[in-house]
């Protein structure tokens, strides 16, 4: 959410695919679907744990161990509830996006 940034706060940015770019993971077009709220962020290592609200009408287009784009980055659904889901950041994402600066109660994109 362009509008929530503060000055030095990172932003996930990356070039658009070629046609002879390899393709792997699920595809990610940066249409925002709707927004979600960071309920909780736990440790796991090497990584992190994330609780994220949803809004009720995107239930149906969620599935365990599916994708989920957040901020632009493509992620698996590591557990699903009736109003939120949970996914693992694991090193990599954590360095090459700004999902390990999240916290408790900030707004995420969701695709």
């Amino acid at each position: 959410n362009l509008s929530s940034l503060r000055q030095g706060e990172k932003l996930n940015l990356e070039l658009s695919l070629t046609l002879s770019s390899p393709l792997s993971g699920h595809f990610v077009t940066g249409h925002i679907d709707s927004q979600g709220k960071v309920l909780k962020v736990s440790e796991k290592k090497p990584g992190k744990r994330m609780t994220i609200s949803f809004p009720s009408e995107l239930r149906p287009y969620f599935i365990p161990k599916g994708s989920v784009a957040l901020n632009g980055a493509s992620l698996t659904v590591a557990d699903l509830r009736a109003s939120s889901l949970e996914v693992e950041l694991i090193p990599i994402t954590l360095k090459n996006s700004n999902l390990g600066d999240l916290k408790s109660g900030d707004t995420v994109n969701i695709e």
